[in-house]
């Protein structure tokens, strides 16, 4: 069971992997608009970040995703919902005795 739960939890988490984003919107803030701005760059929603992720299967090839801070707050709200409902799920159908 123990073995299920985590092949799930990895695939969940490699379907919630956000998609790159093909070419960046104009109302999106730079760096230098925020620091103009004066406020924090952490907290402001329209400021892009990138990460780099690393490709499944890979060992050295990684992807940049850039994406507003609104944005990877939505896609980690979506993963630990995901996260969350299937631990709910695992829990219902869970055997007797573990």
């Amino acid at each position: 069971m123990k073995i299920h739960l985590l092949t799930g939890l990895a695939l969940c988490g490699a379907a919630m992997a956000p998609q790159p984003a093909m070419a960046q919107e104009t109302d999106v803030a730079s760096s230098g608009e925020v620091r103009a701005r004066g406020t924090n760059r952490a907290l402001d929603p329209d400021l892009v970040r990138c990460q780099r992720r690393p490709v499944p299967g890979s060992l050295r090839r990684e992807v940049r995703i850039c994406l507003t801070n609104r944005q990877w707050d939505q896609v980690f709200r979506a993963g630990n919902d995901d996260v969350q409902d299937l631990m709910r799920r695992s829990r219902l159908y869970a055997a007797p005795g573990t």
